[in-house]
């Protein structure tokens, strides 16, 4: 009986589908990816029976990685990326220039190429990181979903500082002091340590 194919890992383009954009696709994204041991797919190039749209949320949800394309403005690919983030999974963002980073996102990390034969030295590290350390890599997504679930209450209060009992009444209940001290020693560029009135434990924002 011959053994079963092995299933590989599979990685989901984002990006603008334009013929200025095609040969990054063809000859440095997609050759990057099959490099670092995965399928790589976008979906103009899969048949779909079903709706496109429901096909999309399938495709991201069953990625191993996402990488997205985000030189230039547009609105589809920003929701894709912020959905795929959404569901804890890896998204390699890639820019031309740092310039071109819209202002959301800059705080995360961008592979910069200027020239497309760049592209494969660079994506295929990162895409093997991703595949080869997945427990690492979910920590750090969970790490930087609850940090912008943190941030954007201390928007909405206008506050710098917020305990670590605030964060489980008003943001997730499921954090313990452990995993945010963990969530705090991993992100000292982003937060930080700090005593609140009566001494309780709780984060300040690095402004």
């Amino acid at each position: 009986m011959a053994a079963a194919a092995v299933k590989r890992p599979s990685v989901f383009v984002i990006m603008p589908f334009k013929d200025t954009l095609q040969d990054l696709y063809e000859l440095g994204i997609k050759p990057a990816c099959e490099a670092a041991g995965a399928d790589c797919h976008r979906l103009d190039e899969l048949i779909i029976p079903g709706g496109m749209v429901d096909a999309l949320y399938e495709k991201i949800a069953g990625a191993d990685v996402l990488v997205a394309e985000m030189s230039e403005p547009n609105e589809n690919v920003y929701y894709e990326a912020g959905y795929a983030h959404g569901l804890g999974k890896p998204v390699v963002f890639m820019s031309r220039s740092v310039d071109a980073i819209p202002f959301d996102i800059s705080q995360y990390q961008h592979l910069i190429y200027g020239v497309i034969r760049e592209v494969k030295d660079k994506l295929v590290p990162l895409i093997r990181h991703y595949l080869d350390h997945p427990n690492e890599v979910a920590r750090h997504m969970a790490h930087e979903r609850m940090l912008q679930h943190i941030e954007n209450y201390l928007d909405d209060t206008n506050k710098e500082r917020i305990s670590f009992q605030g964060i489980r009444k008003y943001v997730n209940s499921d954090w313990t002091d452990e995993r945010l001290r963990e969530l705090i020693d991993h992100n000292p560029s982003r937060v930080r340590f700090s005593l609140l009135k009566d001494n309780k434990p709780g984060l300040k924002r690095m402004t």
